[in-house]
């Protein structure tokens, strides 16, 4: 899974995790997104230093719209597989 994907869908489960009622499920959320947190620790930790480090820049113009464009392609390709 892509970093940025994965920061969507922790994002997601994040939101989720207020959104339901059920103990149960709130749990599960829970430990889905710690376990995401915890495989991409190597990038989260890459990106703290690099905004420590004072870069002005995490990503620039160009390459978030060729990722933009790309995760959107993707979603195109998934909502048309089922459509």
């Amino acid at each position: 899974m892509d970093f940025w994907i994965m920061c969507f869908v922790v994002v997601c489960f994040f939101i989720a995790l207020f959104k339901v009622k059920s103990k149960l499920l709130k749990l599960l959320f829970l430990i889905i997104i710690l376990f995401l947190l915890w495989v991409y620790q190597s990038e989260w930790m890459t990106m703290v230093q690099q905004l420590k480090s004072g870069s002005p820049k995490l990503i620039d113009l160009q390459t978030f719209k060729d990722w933009l464009n790309h995760g959107l392609e993707k979603i195109r390709q998934f909502v048309s597989q089922y459509i």
